[in-house]
């Protein structure tokens, strides 16, 4: 299973940052909503619960905001005299590209294929990933 299957919002979000390789993003609800709906005419299927609406995104951003936060996203809100913003970044530490990859679920290397001999060799995993995972 991908890293974030379980949210639809948090797997649209990983294809944009990983698409547009970039660790943050702004814009409104609608704006965002467009950026996703661009993703299904290049090819890509958005998830069947996906919020098609820039009212539906916004609201599943409010509430599931904890949710996408362990999925790396921090997201905060803006209000100015004209918009209601949104700023969205990658809170993951470490390697944002290598945890997009993981998380969009993009073939990478076996474990251990760099071993001396050639043959894959299984690393352990550490428990900050576990931990992660469970979540």
């Amino acid at each position: 299973m991908d890293l974030c299957s379980a949210d639809p919002v948090a797997d649209v979000l990983a294809r944009i940052f990983k698409r547009d390789k970039v660790t943050s993003w702004r814009g409104t609800a609608s704006d965002l909503c467009k950026v996703a709906l661009q993703l299904e005419k290049d090819g890509q299927q958005l998830p069947a619960d996906f919020p098609r609406s820039a009212g539906r995104l916004g609201d599943h951003l409010r509430r599931r905001s904890s949710v996408i936060k362990r999925f790396g996203f921090d997201v905060q809100r803006e209000r100015t005299t004209s918009s209601r913003l949104l700023d969205i970044k990658l809170s993951t530490p470490a390697t944002p590209e290598k945890w997009l990859a993981e998380c969009v679920g993009q073939e990478r290397s076996p474990r251990g294929a760099d071993s001396k001999d050639g043959q894959s060799e299984p690393k352990p995993i550490s428990k900050r990933h576990l931990h992660k995972e469970t979540q």
